[in-house]
């Protein structure tokens, strides 16, 4: 479990300017490590034995925690050596392309679900470097789980490859703050912008719980009112359907599916027992899977 916060804040009542600090919660799991071990004994060694990735959020690509080494065992042993990866498992998507390999012979990075050439024939050894490259498909269509896979070549070891999927949700928000500006006495204000909202997720069984805190006076007078959470309102709409935070406001992923892009709307109800100055407070959201 992990947690993340930021901050978007309400204020100033003169002019009150409302400054909402929005404070993002995150809740989700850790991990996904890929592991990759020794197959059959071949004329060509390729060690160590173990790769792993880690796979905690959908970023572009996870380098593998070290450098492989193949190298020849005997001088009979002629000619270019290319190796592959072959998906055992049973992923909806063919999980070799994902798995990419540097050698000295390419100027880039090639996908390992064809074969790529690891040590040319004038050459004893040679270093590889791997990596595992994500994108939307693999993270919305491959589920927790074990995958077996192998490094496979005619002339050499074989290596077994096992990725273990373990997603974790995450969140967006900007901007940091919002400001709103009650220049005109008594009455209900709103935000100038909304608060970009973006959630994604390994399923669609998010929750999104919004609350706030009371709004509070920055100035030096004793005993200010405050602006209670019941009268901060929020919406994904821009004038209707609002929502007041004197309880907790919950907004289900079944809706929108497992990545969502969100516009909250915040509203603010000033009355007549309030200070013309700056209030700030918090609007809290929290993410959380099944």
């Amino acid at each position: 479990m992990m947690g993340l916060s930021r901050i978007f804040e309400l204020i100033n009542l003169e002019k009150i300017k409302l400054i909402v600090l929005l404070v993002i919660i995150l809740i989700g799991a850790c991990g996904g490590v890929l592991y990759a071990g020794p197959g059959n004994s071949g004329k060509i060694n390729i060690h160590p034995g173990t790769v792993q990735f880690r796979v905690e959020e959908p970023v572009p690509e996870v380098p593998a925690n070290h450098i492989l080494s193949i190298h020849r065992n005997k001088k009979d042993v002629t000619g270019n050596v290319y190796y592959t990866v072959v998906d055992n498992s049973r992923s909806p998507i063919n999980l070799a392309r994902y798995i990419v390999a540097r050698t000295p012979y390419y100027s880039d990075y090639q996908p390992l679900d064809s074969p790529v050439l690891f040590l040319a024939k004038e050459d004893d050894r040679a270093t590889i470097e791997l990596k595992l490259r994500l994108d939307n498909l693999f993270w919305r269509f491959v589920p927790d789980g074990n995958y077996d896979l192998q490094l496979i070549s005619d002339k050499g070891k074989a290596v077994n490859i096992k990725i273990r999927v373990n997603k974790a949700s995450f969140m967006v928000v900007t901007p940091d703050n919002l400001n709103i500006v009650a220049d005109k006495g008594p009455g209900t204000y709103y935000s100038q912008e909304a608060a970009s909202v973006y959630i994604n997720s390994a399923t669609n069984k998010w929750h999104l719980d919004i609350k706030a805190t009371p709004l509070l006076y920055q100035g030096d007078a004793n005993g200010a009112p405050v602006i209670e959470p019941g009268n901060i309102y929020i919406s994904t709409e821009r004038l209707k359907n609002y929502r007041s935070l004197a309880d907790v406001y919950r907004i289900s992923g079944e809706k929108y599916g497992n990545i969502a892009n969100l516009n909250l709307y915040i509203r603010v109800d000033v009355g007549s027992e309030h200070y013309a100055g700056d209030y700030k407070g918090q609007i809290i959201l929290t993410v959380s899977g099944h």
